[in-house]
């Protein structure tokens, strides 16, 4: 999976600009949740090209140290799936479908040590 920077669309940027607000957590922290939670789920995501005018990340900020694991975790799925044309594509479905679902988990809960016990 070769990238060096990922800009992201709009709709998830102001999606993990209010999970911020409520759970203080820096977006880059936010998104590595949120890819765990989609991989977590095992069907595949739908992936749809978006207009990427949002937030920008280098990978080596987005991924921290987690990286390799991240990684490999996407190689192994998008090896399952006959969906995305790369592994870049796969790791961008499970991002934006990641942060979907943490926006809507955040939503029920009203601190985060609740959420992250889920």
């Amino acid at each position: 999976m070769k990238f060096t920077r990922i800009r992201l669309p709009k709709q998830t940027t102001n999606r993990l600009i209010s999970l911020k607000g409520k759970t203080s957590l820096n977006p880059n922290v936010l998104i590595r949740y949120a890819i765990l939670l989609s991989l977590k789920d095992k069907s595949d995501p739908i992936y749809e090209e978006q207009i990427c005018d949002g937030m920008e990340f280098h990978r080596s900020v987005l991924l921290g140290e987690l990286d390799q694991i991240i990684t490999a975790l996407i190689i192994q799925r998008c090896a399952k799936s006959l969906q995305y044309v790369d592994t870049f594509t796969c790791f961008k479905a499970h991002l934006y479908r990641g942060v979907d679902i943490l926006f809507a988990q955040c939503a029920k809960f009203s601190d985060i040590e609740t959420l992250l016990s889920v």
